[in-house]
């Protein structure tokens, strides 16, 4: 279950990036260790946590990061995620174009 996005400022440029957060997972399909060890691939991750920024790669802490942001500057920030979403999906869009086209090519279909 998805929560409100959580809102990080970048130390070095300044970006805002967005991240979903998550309410609950489950476990199954985990391995439990006899050391108490818990490997689940649907949970959510826990601990400490990099965020990478989009905008110039610096790689920071979440926590002491994270800021509280609201109105006008958060429909910013969401737009901006929007926005690299469908520049990401033209890519792909092309790159499926150039790889069938290639194999026509290649294929001489």
């Amino acid at each position: 279950m998805q929560a409100q996005p959580a809102f990080y400022k970048c130390p070095v440029c300044g970006s805002i990036i967005t991240e979903i957060k998550y309410l609950s997972g489950n476990t199954i399909g985990a391995v439990f260790f006899s050391d108490a060890y818990l490997e689940a691939p649907m949970m959510p991750p826990y601990g400490i946590t990099y965020i990478g920024c989009t905008n110039c790669g610096e790689v920071f802490l979440s926590v002491p990061n994270e800021v509280k942001i609201g109105g006008e500057e958060a429909q910013k920030a969401l737009e901006g995620a929007s926005q690299m979403i469908a520049q990401l999906q033209n890519i792909v869009e092309t790159e499926k174009e150039n790889i069938e086209a290639k194999k026509a090519e290649f294929f001489k279909i």
